[in-house]
């Protein structure tokens, strides 16, 4: 994962660089921020590259069990399905709908 944020990270930098990251008479150019906003996002993945290859330590444990994942989905499900009702149906009748339990 920290391999593709980097990616992203240089790409992004690139094409902010490409439209402009200096300063102008007038203030910073339109990819000042989104530039430097991408080296933030370089710097963050480049350290989570670099724990994760310093990490030995072998993980052994599960990453989640099945009691944790149903109470996650337990609150997931719901969630996309009020955000898909609002999507189609409106806020006040998507919520009109969880109230009511349907």
């Amino acid at each position: 994962m920290s391999i593709l944020l980097l990616v992203l990270a240089a790409v992004l930098g690139y094409d902010n660089w490409s439209s402009g990251a200096g300063w102008e008479a007038t203030g910073p150019q339109p990819g000042y921020f989104p530039f430097y906003l991408s080296l933030i996002l370089a710097g963050a993945s480049l350290y989570g590259l670099a724990a994760a290859l310093l990490s030995r330590r072998v993980e052994s444990e599960t990453f989640v069990t099945q009691a944790q994942l149903r109470r996650v989905l337990a609150v997931f499900v719901p969630t996309v399905l009020f955000v898909l009702a609002t999507q189609f149906l409106g806020l006040y009748v998507a919520s009109f709908l969880l109230i009511s339990g349907f």
